[in-house]
């Protein structure tokens, strides 16, 4: 009885490129993107470059005879065809955004979007009189960078929290970092680290003022932890910086950090 490297090797190359040419049609897939096994020349079983790209070929050319074209014919006649992906199939797609101070993608978007709308229906006593709407088309209509921004705070455990806040007589919102404890993204790190790694967001730091809105309003807690705050350049050539604690805000040594000490930062977004 013949072997099966025997059987293969009596069919003719024109009869493996029909036979490739037919399981193409069949499966509804272009010869280039199905999986070929192999039994190589030695014997041994695997990707023989040249067999397949000499197998591929021979197919593609099947398959163009099939619609009446040779190949120099179908070079210089035959278009690549676009075909329109579905609305929904595209708004599916992970696009990726460029942003002054970052990139993020569709779906990151989509989430932080999730995140701080989730928080309006868990705290609705907080939220009283804000609409998730109108938050929504501020940001949509925010620069790129604003979104990289949030998302960086929310993916570093900012858990972004929205106040309305008026600024040079302009409506408009205030994200914060409203976790309870300091955020746990980034820790042990001294003042100019921490401002170094918000300008890198196109963030703020928080102002000792707002932390302390947000600390008596039970929003913030720093239970065992506390954050870096914005300091002014004065207070900073003094060795000095702005702390958020648990019983309130106080200068200390800027060069200070611990496991325990992270940042909170902020962002104005104007109303549309």
């Amino acid at each position: 009885m013949a072997s099966a490297n025997e059987r293969r090797q009596e069919h003719t190359p024109d009869q493996e490129f029909a036979g490739l040419a037919a399981r193409s049609l069949r499966e509804g897939v272009p010869v280039d993107e199905l999986e070929l096994r192999l039994q190589n020349r030695d014997g041994s079983v695997g990707p023989d470059a040249e067999k397949v790209e000499e197998l591929r070929g021979g197919a593609n050319s099947k398959l163009l005879a099939m619609a009446g074209y040779t190949t120099e014919k179908a070079a210089a006649e035959l278009q690549p065809i676009v075909v329109e992906k579905p609305a929904l199939e595209a708004a599916q797609q992970d696009a990726v955004f460029e942003a002054s101070e970052g990139r993020f993608t569709l779906s990151e978007q989509t989430m932080l979007f999730s995140a701080i709308e989730d928080r309006f229906t868990s705290q609705p006593e907080r939220y009283n009189g804000i609409q998730w709407s109108g938050v929504k088309r501020a940001l949509e209509a925010a620069d790129k960078s604003v979104i990289a921004g949030l998302i960086k705070m929310e993916e570093n455990g900012h858990e972004v929290g929205v106040t309305p806040e008026e600024k040079g007589g302009k409506k408009g919102f205030r994200f914060d970092s409203c976790s309870k404890s300091s955020p746990v993204g980034i820790r042990d790190v001294d003042y100019a680290q921490a401002e170094t790694v918000a300008k890198g967001w196109n963030v703020d730091l928080m102002g000792d003022d707002v932390f302390e809105k947000l600390r008596k309003a039970g929003i913030i807690t720093e239970s065992g932890t506390w954050s870096h705050l914005k300091t002014d350049e004065k207070t900073l050539k003094g060795g000095l910086s702005w702390y958020g604690f648990d019983n309130g805000v106080n200068k200390y040594n800027a060069n200070a950090h611990d496991l325990n000490g992270g940042f909170r930062c902020s962002l104005w977004v104007p109303e549309v």
